[in-house]
């Protein structure tokens, strides 16, 4: 079970969230300036809350009260923004690859074949990345959050370049891929269609306050380890 009990004062905006969920897709909506995208930053260890807790099956990650948290990159959390952090003057390939160890490139050959391939991509491969649309951009990101083997998947808008087409089409790849391996997942998006497609569970940000509209939907999918 993750476990979030968080506050944090970023402006005039007070973050509060207490929420708890497991292997499931967790699906955020709110107005712009809301605090949704400050809650991921908050899960993920980019910000520091004023106090609080957050674990993740019983590893604690951050412990306002004995002054303790887990660095972002020990967390293996990983985010996907609306505007992608791609090195501009890298390929495609090591962007994707950016952060993996040799040995850990080499293990990830097939996957990576795989994921290049879903996500329309190999004909990219070795382009530089500040030639890329802002579509292609998102996709290239989201294959290497994916490559990196997350303990948790964090989306904040991650389709919003997309095409219509396109989009309907990650939406429907991304609950096929998570329904399969069955991870942890939280996602923001603006758009209520893509929410009700995509969610398992609803949660909703007002004013800084998280409320969790809707309960875990049946999936008649066994949890399953993604990554160590």
């Amino acid at each position: 079970m993750i476990c979030i009990s968080l506050q944090k004062r970023m402006g005039l905006l007070n973050i509060h969230a207490d929420a708890t969920f497991s292997h499931e897709r967790i699906v955020i909506s709110g107005k712009n300036g809301s605090g949704k995208t400050s809650l991921i930053r908050l899960i993920a260890g980019l910000e520091d809350a004023d106090q609080g807790h957050l674990s993740f099956f019983g590893e604690t990650w951050f412990d306002s009260s004995k002054k303790f948290k887990i660095p972002a990159y020990q967390r293996k959390a990983a985010c996907v923004f609306a505007k992608p952090c791609l090195l501009p003057w890298l390929s495609v390939a090591d962007n994707i690859y950016l952060g993996l160890s040799p040995e850990q490139k080499v293990g990830a050959r097939d996957a990576m074949q795989e994921v290049v391939r879903t996500l329309s991509l190999h004909d990219l491969m070795a382009k530089e990345s500040i030639h890329l649309s802002a579509g292609e951009a998102q996709r290239v990101a989201l294959a290497r959050a994916i490559i990196s083997l997350p303990k948790l998947l964090l989306l904040d808008e991650p389709f919003s370049a997309q095409s219509p087409k396109m989009r309907r089409y990650l939406q429907k790849w991304l609950i096929d891929f998570q329904t399969h391996l069955r991870f942890p997942l939280v996602m923001v998006t603006h758009d209520n269609d893509e929410a009700l497609a995509i969610a398992e569970r609803r949660w909703h940000m007002r004013n800084g306050k998280l409320i969790c509209l809707e309960g875990n939907r049946k999936t008649g999918v066994t949890p399953v380890e993604w990554s160590k």
